[in-house]
């Protein structure tokens, strides 16, 4: 599968473990995981991002 096409999701969560967890559950299920430990640094960082948010 072409990058550009592999599904992402993005896990935002404080507890390390339960991120850590949480993004191999799916990493296992094919996704692309982003992590992030707050809804702030999810929105900068999140994927196409260029810094700000794109609706």
């Amino acid at each position: 599968m072409a990058p550009s096409t592999i599904p992402y999701a993005i896990v935002v969560e404080d507890d390390p473990i339960i991120m850590m967890e949480t993004s191999y559950i799916l990493e296992d299920a094919g996704f692309r995981v982003y992590e992030s430990f707050d809804g702030d640094e999810a929105v900068v960082n999140r994927p196409g991002s260029a810094g700000g948010l794109g609706l």
